[in-house]
């Protein structure tokens, strides 16, 4: 996998991201996750960008332990499953309108031992749902 010089992944949890990318890789154009297929723009796109996002929310502490986070429109699980890989005590809701994307996201999750609540559903339907509403630390 791409070494990303601002944040540095354990070697257990490299091996995650890189089953994530596997997965994401051989999915991708099928299921229309992503725009992009090529392994190493996925490993940029995918995996790089979505852990400089959370390099720069904890530079912030916008993203303490336990934090629970919202991610809206989740495709390919970017940028929630990285962020999730990447930091396991940040419990992650993967929100995807997509019923199609939302079995691949619960399934990946499940493989890869994530533990992320998936929730199929539109943006503006699950906003009006109290369980939902204004209950994420973060909401990306």
């Amino acid at each position: 996998m791409m070494a990303n010089p601002s944040y540095r992944l354990p070697p257990d949890r490299a091996e995650v991201m890189g089953r994530y990318l596997d997965a994401l890789a051989a999915d991708a154009r099928a299921l229309d996750l992503t725009g992009i297929y090529e392994r190493p723009d996925l490993e940029r796109r995918a995996v790089v960008e979505s852990l400089e996002l959370l390099r720069l929310l904890e530079d912030r502490r916008l993203a303490p332990a336990n934090a629970s986070m919202l991610d809206v429109g989740s495709g390919g699980g970017v940028p929630g499953i990285p962020i999730a890989v990447a930091r396991p005590d940040i419990f992650v809701t993967l929100l995807e309108g997509s019923t199609r994307k939302a079995a691949w996201l619960a399934s990946l999750s499940e493989g890869l031992g994530l533990g992320c609540r998936v929730l199929s559903s539109r943006a503006e339907v699950a906003g009006r749902i109290p369980k939902h509403r204004g209950q994420y630390d973060l909401v990306i």
